[in-house]
C-alpha cells in the first residue's frame, strides 16, 4: 500500500468523525450517525468517479473503506459518551485530509487527460462533495459556501499541482507540495481567522419613489401639459398671469421625507399630517391630478 493509499484512508477517517460529530449535534439516531458518517467520508470521492464515469466505484472493490467508517463513527459515538471532543485537534486532522483529497482527485484526472481547469473541478468535487451533502442532508448551509476560507484552500492546491505538472516536475514534489499548500492556507485560516467578503442585502432599505406625471388643464397656448415630477411634489395655481408652480418646500416646509423606514407609530402620524396639509392646498389651488410614469 502506497504512501498516499494510506493518507487517502486516514483522510475518510477523519471525515467520517466529522460527520458523526455533526449528526450528533442534530441529536439523529444511531442508523443516521452512520449516514452521516459515510456520506462524509466517501461522498466526494463517489461524486467524482460517477461525473467522471470512473467505474467501478473506487470503494466497492474495497470493503476497508466502509469498515474504516463503521469503526470511526463507533469510536467517535464512544469517546465523547464520556468526553468533549478535541475540536482544535479535529480541524488540524480535518485540513489534512482536505489536502489528501484534493491531490487525490487531481491526480485521477490527470491520469485521465483532463483539461487543466477540469482537473482543478475535480479535485474540489473529491475534497468538499461530501461535507456539501453532510451539511444539506443535515439542513444547514454548507461549510464552503460560509466566511471561512475552505474551499478555497482546496482551488489553491489544485492550482499548484496543475502548474507543477504542466512545468514537468517529478510526481512526488507534486504531491508533497500540493498538500503543503492545501494543508498551509487551511491552517492559517483556522489559527488567524481569515474569512471570505460576505455578500448581504440589506433588508430595510426604503424604496424609491416612482416618478409620476403632473397633468394640468389649461387655456394657455404652448404651456407644456404634462410635467416630470414626483408625487405631490409640484403644485399648480391659475393668477391673472397664467400658470404658477409651486414646489412642495414651498407649501410644506414642515414636511421632511424620511430617510429610513420610520416606525409604525411614526409613519401614521406622517400620514395624517401630511393628508390634513393636502387638504388645505386644495382648498386654496387648481385642481391637479397625478398620473402615473408610462401612461
Amino acid at each position: 500500500m502506497t504512501l498516499i493509499s494510506l493518507l487517502d484512508l486516514f483522510g475518510v477517517a477523519v471525515s467520517a468523525i466529522s460527520g458523526t460529530l455533526t449528526a450528533g449535534r442534530k441529536k439523529m439516531d444511531i442508523f443516521g450517525v452512520f449516514v452521516i458518517a459515510g456520506v462524509t467520508a466517501i461522498g466526494g470521492g463517489t461524486t467524482r468517479d460517477i461525473l467522471i464515469d470512473r467505474h467501478p466505484i473506487y470503494w466497492f472493490n474495497e470493503p476497508i473503506y466502509i469498515s474504516i467508517i463503521v469503526a470511526s463513527a463507533a469510536l467517535t459515538m464512544l469517546y465523547t459518551h464520556f468526553f468533549r471532543p478535541p475540536n482544535k485537534s479535529l480541524l488540524i486532522a480535518d485540513a489534512f485530509g482536505l489536502a489528501t483529497f484534493t491531490v487525490i482527485g487531481a491526480q485521477i484526472a490527470d491520469q485521465r487527460h483532463l483539461p487543466a481547469l477540469i482537473v482543478i473541478f475535480v479535485a474540489m468535487i473529491t475534497a468538499v462533495a461530501g461535507g456539501i451533502i453532510r451539511d444539506v442532508l443535515c439542513s444547514q448551509i454548507p461549510l464552503i459556501f460560509r466566511k471561512d476560507l475552505y474551499v478555497t484552500t482546496v482551488i489553491a492546491g489544485a492550482l499548484v499541482f496543475v502548474l507543477l505538472k504542466k512545468l514537468g516536475w517529478e510526481s512526488n514534489s507534486v504531491i508533497i507540495l500540493s498538500m503543503g499548500t492545501v494543508f498551509l492556507f487551511r491552517l492559517a485560516a483556522i489559527f488567524f481567522h481569515l474569512q471570505m467578503p460576505l455578500y448581504h442585502v440589506p433588508e430595510n432599505i426604503e424604496p424609491r419613489t416612482p416618478t409620476h406625471r403632473l397633468v394640468i388643464s389649461t387655456s394657455n397656448h404652448g404651456f407644456p401639459e404634462k410635467l416630470p415630477i414626483r408625487p405631490l411634489r409640484l403644485f399648480a395655481r391659475r393668477t391673472d398671469g397664467g400658470i404658477r408652480l409651486f414646489g412642495q418646500q414651498a407649501l410644506k416646509s414642515k414636511i421632511q421625507p424620511s430617510k429610513y423606514q420610520r416606525s409604525q407609530q411614526d409613519d401614521i402620524h406622517q400620514r395624517a399630517t401630511e393628508d390634513d396639509e393636502q387638504q388645505q392646498g386644495e382648498q386654496e389651488y387648481e385642481q391637479w391630478i397625478l398620473v402615473p410614469e408610462g401612461r
